[in-house]
Order: C-alpha cells, then sequence, then structure tokens
C-alpha cells in the first residue's frame, strides 16, 4: 500500500465506527469483489459516531444489523453531548471531534465498554480541498467532514493506514461506492481491486475511481466523489 505521507493532508474530522459485513443487493448473487467484513465510513452502511445525517435504508437493500451495541441510555447521553457542544459552539454543527486528543476523550468516557468500535481519521488532499468545500458553500448544513474541513486543520501523524474510501456527496451524506453496487462495473471495467478492508490501497487509482464515480453515466449516485485517506488511531 502507498502511504503518500508526504503529501500535504487536512483532516476530515475523527469518527468512531465498527467494521459492517458487506451489503447485498436482492437476490443477485454476491460476486465476491469486497470482503465479508469492510471498513467504511458510509452514514447508509455503517454506523457512525458523530452521525449528522439519519442513514437510510432503501428498498431492496439489506443494510446489515448495526454492529455498534450501544443501550438507548448511552445513546441518549451521546446525544445530549453532542447538544451541549452545538449549545455553546452553534459554529461546530454539527459536532464533529476536530482532533485525536478530543477524539480519544470522546471515545473513553462515552465508548470504553461497547465492543468492536474503531477511531477513524479522515483526510483529504489539499490539493481536493478547494473543490470538497465549494459544494457546502451555498449551504447553512454541512456533514462532520465538511466542518472539520473547513477548520483546515492538519491531518494528525500515526495510526496505520487502512486504504483510501471514494465517497460521495459528503457534503450531506457519505454514500459509498458499495451503496450502489457499483464496485462491480470498477472491478470489472477499470481493473480496481479492493483490499481486505474493502478500500483501495493506491492513491492515485482512488482519485481517479472518484472522477469516474463522479461521471452521471456511472452507476454511482448522481454527486460529487472523493478519496479520503482512513487512518485508524489507538484510543
Amino acid at each position: 500500500m502507498s502511504s503518500d505521507e508526504d503529501k500535504p493532508w487536512t483532516s476530515a474530522g475523527y469518527f468512531f465506527t465498527a467494521r459492517v459485513p458487506r451489503p447485498k443487493w436482492g437476490t443477485e448473487p454476491d460476486p465476491g469483489i469486497l470482503p465479508n467484513q469492510m471498513l467504511t465510513l458510509s452514514t447508509c452502511l455503517a454506523p457512525v459516531i458523530p452521525d449528522g445525517w439519519p442513514s437510510i435504508a432503501q428498498p431492496g437493500f439489506a443494510r446489515p444489523k448495526a454492529p455498534l451495541d450501544l443501550s438507548d441510555e448511552l445513546a441518549e447521553r451521546i446525544e445530549r453531548f453532542g447538544k451541549a457542544i452545538n449549545h455553546e459552539h452553534p459554529d461546530r454543527w454539527p459536532w464533529v471531534p476536530l482532533t485525536l486528543e478530543e477524539a480519544r476523550a470522546f471515545g473513553r468516557a462515552y465508548l470504553r465498554s461497547v465492543p468492536n468500535v474503531v477511531l477513524i481519521g479522515a483526510a483529504l488532499l489539499d490539493s481536493e480541498l478547494a473543490e470538497f468545500l465549494e459544494f457546502s458553500s451555498d449551504s447553512d448544513s454541512a456533514s462532520p467532514q465538511v466542518l472539520a474541513a473547513r477548520r483546515g486543520l492538519r491531518a494528525e501523524p500515526g495510526g496505520v493506514l487502512r486504504g483510501y474510501e471514494v465517497l460521495g456527496d459528503a457534503v450531506h451524506e457519505a454514500h459509498s461506492l458499495a451503496c450502489t453496487g457499483s464496485e462491480r462495473e470498477l472491478h470489472r471495467d477499470e481493473g480496481v481491486v479492493f483490499n481486505d478492508e474493502g478500500l483501495i490501497d493506491d492513491l492515485a487509482t482512488a482519485l481517479r475511481v472518484a472522477k469516474w464515480a463522479s461521471d452521471d453515466h456511472n452507476p454511482t449516485e448522481c454527486c460529487a466523489y472523493f478519496a479520503f485517506r482512513l487512518m485508524q488511531y489507538d484510543w
């Protein structure tokens, strides 16, 4: 896997999630292009904390059961925490940890007893940042990724590179390639191979896939896609 650590990266926030089973569409046979368990920041597929928008269940889409075992009480405590941050700092809606220290403090306070949780730092290449933020410039609302990227903070060092995820419309909601099953066309027509996390190992390939996915003629959501670097951190 190419690390591309020498390139300038802007943080797109820190998130807690858990690996999820790859999605299945209807009764179609599974070609096995993606691994059995995937790492993703798509709010369509995975439980992501924080999640600025509710996840969507689509007709004909077998969405996996959320693997984060949050009690109702804990979920309410987390919701109250986010609202308190928003009340004190209105410019931080939706709430998202902006630093690794903030993310770790939150995780230790709220998620220590929850199994299978991983801490992921998302980042965008500086060269992609202006175009990404342009999509949110006319909107009062934004995703956690946008809010974090607007701060222009450097992605923090350390952690383990898991790969690059191509996410669409992260201004409002994060769509994975797997949300539409487009990994099939990418594998068949473009020769794209996904790693054992369901991510892309090579940055150049991820950037190429983002342009492919942004083309309305391809079987993806009708929105702009960007390549995010996903790093897993200890917490």
